[in-house]
């Protein structure tokens, strides 16, 4: 048995490294996805391949850091199964909290059943507790001692509800949402927040005056999220926001509770950032870089010929993005590639001229149609971009 990377204290020596970095805190009220590890930011739940399997415990690993909806709930239980057949897996399950309350407490040489989706390793180091053996099973429905217990739903998301942080505090309360009305001043700086399984970066972070006389930390979401929405937002102007109120948990930013938004009011134009559970409403593309959103049902492949490769940035703050102008039959594509750095990073850079064949999701845009690449084919050579589902496969990379 292997120790290290998915280790408690490695993920919060991580997450704490991404707070400096930033200059803000760098996961205040993020509402994680709980896909696996670091919630989907480097394994992630496919609903492609899930699958059922049996067979007996082996050992405990390490605790594991975990999301739920919109909290921490650290301690998480991460066993090596035995399956029947003889192949080994690496499970992620639950909380220990969660498992317990419902009667489940798990040891080794336990036989059990399991319905989840199997993933690879991320790549070296970011497999089993570093050492990237055997396949994860991101389990949806565990069986153990005559009782069944969900753990998430279809898409991965976690079945269990809130509970504290690695610390004990709370990061997103459904019992203490509120509305309130006030004014935003002083744009606290950029702080890295999660959309659905993804990192999104460079939100947005203001003190919140309200007008019963109480000043929160209010966070709110990606500068393009709320841009895309339609809103910008002006400090001059009265706003209204509805939100989780929870105590501070990041020193340094402890003068004030936080106010965790959902909804937020301004100007006539409404937009919800959160649902009941704090869980975001933008789907993310990748840290500090944005594509269109990859959709599973609307997915296809084109061969055809570069026409010219180009760099653009969409909205403040974010990465530039790599992207492709493809000609074929007759019509023109643009394919949103990845983030420049990342694109450098693999050596992509396919010439004009080149012929290629591009397999993504496709996003129409009037009379034109735009593809988000999952998979991109050149002169034989297979270069992977996102998962089945959507999520970027170059966060391991992630600065």
């Amino acid at each position: 048995m292997k120790t290290g990377i998915l280790g408690f204290t490695t993920i919060g020596l991580a997450i704490i490294g991404a707070a400096c970095w930033l200059g803000s805190p760098a996961v205040l009220g993020h509402g994680g996805g709980g896909h696996g590890y670091m919630g989907g930011g480097g394994v992630y739940f496919d609903s492609t391949t899930v699958t059922t399997l049996s067979g007996t415990l082996s050992e405990p690993f390490d605790d594991w850091e975990m999301w739920g909806n919109g909290n921490h709930t650290g301690g998480g239980m991460h066993f090596e199964l035995n399956a029947d057949g003889g192949k080994k897996y690496d499970l992620m399950l639950g909380p220990y909290w969660y498992l317990e309350e419902n009667g489940i407490v798990l040891s080794a040489g336990e036989s059990i059943s399991v319905t989840g989706s199997v993933v690879e390793p991320y790549g070296p180091g970011f497999g089993h507790m570093g050492g990237g053996d055997e396949d994860y099973l991101i389990v949806q429905t565990l069986t153990a001692g005559g009782i069944t217990l969900q753990l998430r739903d279809a898409e991965g998301y976690p079945i269990w509800r809130g509970g504290p942080g690695w610390d004990g505090t709370t990061w997103f309360d459904p019992d203490t949402v509120t509305s309130m009305r006030g004014s935003l001043r002083d744009n606290l700086g950029l702080w890295s927040c999660w959309g659905d399984g993804n990192y999104t970066g460079n939100g947005m972070h203001y003190l919140f005056d309200s007008k019963e006389g109480e000043t929160f930390y209010t966070m709110l979401g990606p500068w393009w999220y709320l841009e895309e929405e339609g809103l910008t937002l002006n400090t001059s102007e009265p706003v209204k926001l509805k939100g989780s109120v929870v105590d501070s948990y990041w020193d340094g930013y402890d003068d004030y509770r936080y106010l965790i938004t959902t909804e937020i009011s301004q100007g006539g134009k409404t937009v919800r950032l959160r649902d009941n559970y704090g869980y975001p409403l933008w789907h993310g593309t990748g840290w500090h870089y944005y594509s269109p959103a990859y959709d599973t049902n609307e997915t296809g492949s084109v061969t055809g010929t570069v026409v010219r490769s180009r760099t653009r940035t969409h909205g403040r703050e974010l990465d530039p993005g790599f992207e492709l102008v493809l000609k074929a039959g007759g019509k023109r594509y643009i394919v949103y590639v990845a983030p420049k750095w990342h694109a450098d990073g693999i050596g992509f850079a396919p010439a004009k001229g080149r012929e290629m064949t591009v397999s993504g999701a496709m996003v129409a845009r009037g009379k034109k149609t735009d593809i988000v690449a999952r998979r991109i084919v050149v002169d034989g050579k297979s270069w992977r971009f996102r998962s089945a589902n959507g999520s970027p496969l170059w966060i391991e990379g992630a600065k």
